[in-house]
């Protein structure tokens, strides 16, 4: 991990510390403030870990926290996302909070689907689940198709 990375780390779980402590919760601004000081740093943290992402309109939540509870009797360090925040500075703020594993672990995290590609562009998951697609979300992204090519283009990353 690069020096920037290690002051924007520290700056993530500082703040998360803070909000925890005096306001009882915050999981965005974290890792908001992670990536303003090292846009990059998804990279840094997706080397200590094999990534599985898990995707779609409906369905995230319960197709993430099954596959973590399943996977878990095996694997007893399993990091994910459980509090919903599934945009990319959510997943940052997954990735400050956790323990550092001493070997490379696994990580299954639910995105969003508009956040695919920006998540992609600095991890390489070694797996994809899609749920679903309904047209539910139209009023964020449009047409369904829209949807579809945004996970797509995650997916060739």
């Amino acid at each position: 991990m690069t020096l920037k990375s290690s002051i924007a780390e520290v700056a993530g779980r500082s703040s998360y510390w803070f909000l925890h402590k005096f306001f009882h919760g915050g999981s965005s601004l974290p890792g908001k403030i992670t990536l303003k000081l090292d846009p990059n740093i998804l990279k840094a943290f997706s080397k200590k870990y094999d990534l599985v992402i898990v995707t779609g309109t409906n369905g995230k939540t319960l197709t993430t926290a099954l596959s973590v509870r399943v996977l878990r009797e095996k694997y007893p360090q399993v990091l994910t996302n459980p509090t919903g925040s599934n945009m990319e500075q959510g997943i940052v703020t997954t990735f400050i909070t956790a323990p550092r594993p001493k070997q490379k672990s696994l990580a299954i995290l639910e995105v969003d689907e508009a956040n695919v590609v920006k998540v992609c562009q600095f991890i390489t998951p070694i797996a994809f689940v899609i749920t679903n697609l309904f047209r539910d979300q139209m009023d964020r992204y449009g047409e369904i198709y829209t949807t579809y090519d945004k996970i797509l283009a995650g997916v060739k990353l």
